[in-house]
């Protein structure tokens, strides 16, 4: 049932895709409006930041729109797409981390330490559970712990992480996106599982 699914599911891409070919414009507001929430979910998880989110999710698409002469269906369209939000986002990581390493250069040169330390936006709006002000707080509590426990994993396990758990893909689907074997990202995803058991293992007692 599951091959059945994924066969049906790449077929209705790869079908979606040789019309875009053909110049309809239909066909991509389809695939966009099928992966535009998986696109900036990720996006969102690896960047931490609302904003930057959405525009990297839009520049994917962007991306799609312009290559997509290019994809000859060696790989599903899935594959192919999240290749491309990956590697914006950890284009977007390097030159934040530049950035970053450079404004504090000269921030210290200037002795500029006075200035206000700046954090991220990791808030994400979900009115689903409003209703219950005491499990909208617990879930809210929750959540938080989880975003700053993914946050401190290591990039390879980070991404890893997120494609499986929080995209809902298969090992197998993940080991094509990043290039890698299953048995790497099985290992890899090992080592992000347990590292985020003892993050919020410690979380647990202090707030417990």
């Amino acid at each position: 049932m599951a091959e059945d699914l994924k066969s049906t599911t790449e077929y209705s891409d790869n079908s979606l895709v040789e019309r875009c070919k053909d110049g309809d414009i239909d066909a991509f507001d389809e695939l966009v409006n099928k992966y535009k929430k998986q696109a900036y979910y990720f996006a969102y998880s690896m960047i931490s930041n609302q904003s930057d989110a959405e525009d990297i999710s839009q520049e994917a698409f962007v991306r799609v729109y312009k290559n997509i002469y290019k994809f000859k269906g060696k790989a599903s369209f899935k594959t192919w797409f999240y290749r491309i939000i990956i590697n914006l986002c950890r284009s977007h990581l390097r030159h934040r981390y530049l950035v970053a390493k450079f404004s504090f250069h000269f921030r210290q040169k200037d002795e500029m330490t006075d200035e206000p330390e700046k954090t991220l936006d990791t808030s994400i709006e979900d009115t689903s559970w409003q209703s219950s002000p005491v499990k909208a707080a617990i879930n809210k509590e929750l959540n938080t712990a989880i975003e700053n426990a993914v946050k401190s994993l290591p990039k390879k396990q980070k991404e890893i992480f997120v494609l499986k758990h929080f995209q809902g893909l298969k090992i197998s689907e993940v080991a094509d996106i990043l290039d890698a074997t299953e048995g790497g990202i099985k290992a890899s995803l090992f080592k992000a599982i347990k590292n985020l058991r003892t993050y919020l293992a410690d979380y647990k007692q202090e707030v417990g």
